[in-house]
């Protein structure tokens, strides 16, 4: 989990991980794992703000297709299943596991 991929969650499945993580086992290999990895966080709330280091908003379509097109490490996705149907019909291609 070194840094080659980055963390795409929506706002549930973010505010969960951190709370799993970071304020309840902070301590934690994976903890670190998570907090040093760049995580963007999808929201319809364009003033949320993410409270987890390394994190990124990416409010609405416009920043879901810019972050397709620019980022060039693989994003994995933990839960976060409305995101997710959202991203497909977006036409997103993705490689399940």
């Amino acid at each position: 989990m070194a840094g080659g991929w980055s963390l795409l969650a929506g706002r549930t499945t973010y505010e969960d991980l951190y709370e799993g993580w970071v304020v309840r086992q902070p301590a934690s290999p994976m903890t670190k794992a998570l907090t040093d990895v760049r995580k963007f966080v999808a929201s319809h709330d364009p003033g949320y703000e993410p409270r987890w280091e390394n994190s990124t908003l990416l409010a609405g379509e416009a920043a879901m297709r810019q972050l397709k097109q620019a980022h060039d490490k693989p994003l994995v996705m933990f839960g976060s299943g409305k995101l997710l149907r959202a991203l497909m019909r977006l036409g997103w291609s993705m490689n399940w596991c």
